[in-house]
């Protein structure tokens, strides 16, 4: 598979619409700028991505301060990069290696003494905690090349198993969890074709290349079709199944960000609201 990192090319006059560079081939790009500005990377909420409006809008804030280079990564299948290969995105494995990837990128691109920075909203706010819970310990023999220096988090459901029973509330299930749901079951079954045969059934497809080489999985169907409407129902049918978890209570327990806070080591900032009616 590959990996879709969005440039911040150009910012319009009324600062509230920003002009991202294309990026056609869903491949990194190199056409940004190398200078001494810091570099702000933005990781979208779930299934969110350069295309939305509040993402847009801070890249657009910190480009027009004059002081940061900006990007957007793209988690698989978000935004406007095509899926290249049958894996989408979790809230930690496989995700935060993705991170990574963009970060190393970047790095490329900057001086030696410019700084990367990460902002991440809801699951990608979860990523990013995991992100740098993991380049202090699983991954730090080589943070200098894809390690950020600082974070903020907004809107993180850091405790998943409490923000998935939260999502169960009459409200929440009608409005917030079908919502979100209906958008990531579109994305899905726009790249059914990756994860069937050629009569139209679920196949074996590689897994996550973390588990091992050679792991495999199969897709529920009803996933595919893009009818499910609630997060819960498309992480049982097709994350947890690609990522390695036995159940969807074993992934949600295992990528919540709360249990590895202790380990980042670089300036991290956690803003949620009191009343979020997700984040936990």
């Amino acid at each position: 598979g590959t990996v879709a990192l969005d440039m911040l090319k150009s910012v319009l006059p009324e600062g509230d619409t920003c002009q991202i560079l294309p990026d056609d081939d869903a491949s990194l790009p190199s056409t940004a700028s190398t200078c001494d500005k810091h570099f702000l990377l933005l990781v979208a909420g779930l299934g969110g991505g350069s295309e939305d409006s509040y993402v847009r809008s801070m890249g657009a804030t910190a480009m027009l301060s004059g002081r940061w280079q900006v990007g957007v990564v793209n988690m698989r299948g978000c935004g406007a990069a095509p899926m290249t290969s049958p894996r989408f995105f979790s809230a930690f494995r496989g995700a935060t290696d993705d991170v990574r990837v963009a970060i190393a990128h970047v790095r490329t691109l900057l001086s030696a003494d410019a700084k990367v920075a990460v902002i991440g909203w809801s699951n990608g706010a979860t990523i990013l905690n995991n992100a740098l819970a993991e380049q202090a310990t699983t991954h730090k023999d080589a943070r200098a090349l894809y390690g950020a220096d600082a974070g903020v988090t907004l809107a993180c459901p850091l405790n998943m198993p409490l923000a998935s029973g939260n999502l169960k509330r009459w409200f929440h299930s009608k409005v917030y969890d079908r919502a979100i749901a209906t958008s990531l079951s579109t994305k899905i079954s726009e790249w059914k074709q990756l994860f069937t045969d050629e009569t139209g059934k679920s196949k074996s497809v590689p897994a996550w290349e973390g588990l091992g080489e050679g792991k495999t999985f199969v897709a529920e169907e009803v996933v595919l079709s893009g009818t499910l409407r609630t997060i819960r129902s498309i992480d049982e049918a097709i994350t947890r199944r690609c990522f390695g978890f036995a159940t969807v209570d074993d992934y949600y327990a295992n990528a919540s960000s709360d249990q590895r806070l202790h380990q980042v080591d670089v300036p991290l900032l956690l803003i949620n609201a009191a009343d979020d009616p997700i984040a936990y």
